[in-house]
């Protein structure tokens, strides 16, 4: 019964109790199981360009309480010169939902759209035996959510800016 006891400070002299943990502590099993069907199509409608998109059906399950969802992916690639390309995704396109089930309120979760808009330059230097690609992409979310794990907030939107760069090595080791 000591006053200290509990204070989230860890002294030199104290020690874990892990008896204490074993009594209340609950093993709970996290699972995710996927199926995803996927089309892609290149030279669609253009020969620079590609397009695909995935159905997703996702089964989570958390300890006792399980959900089911469905999904939409969309993809994009522009190829405007065969160094320089523009890619566009659209992930969770229709807001995909998990319907939770065995659950005290039974609560659907909402996966709100992420879009993401990059691009990818590649040069070809002999000097250097290889190539570097230098890649900039930006994601942003639909939802209104605060920007600290985020790059940026613009206007409620959270958004992540990510840049890149790959060099190959005569295009065996990258």
């Amino acid at each position: 019964n000591d006053p200290t006891w509990g204070n989230g400070v860890l002294d030199p002299d104290e020690r874990i109790d892990f008896d204490a943990l074993n009594r209340y502590a609950e093993e709970v099993t996290d699972r995710e199981l996927g199926l995803l069907l996927s089309y892609g199509r290149s030279r669609a409608f253009r020969d620079d360009l590609s397009l695909g998109g995935s159905v997703k059906f996702v089964r989570k399950s958390v300890g006792e309480y399980n959900a089911w969802c469905i999904g939409l992916d969309l993809g994009a690639l522009w190829q405007l010169r065969p160094e320089w390309a523009f890619g566009l995704n659209v992930q969770d396109a229709t807001t995909t939902f998990l319907d939770w089930r065995n659950t005290p309120t039974e609560p659907r979760e909402y996966i709100t759209p992420t879009v993401k808009l990059g691009t990818a330059y590649t040069k070809e230097l002999a000097a250097i035996s290889g190539s570097l690609t230098g890649a900039l992409d930006l994601a942003m979310r639909f939802e209104d959510e605060a920007a600290d794990a985020y790059s940026f907030n613009a206007g409620g939107m959270p958004g992540d800016v990510k840049v890149g760069v790959e060099y190959w090595y005569r295009s065996a080791l990258a």
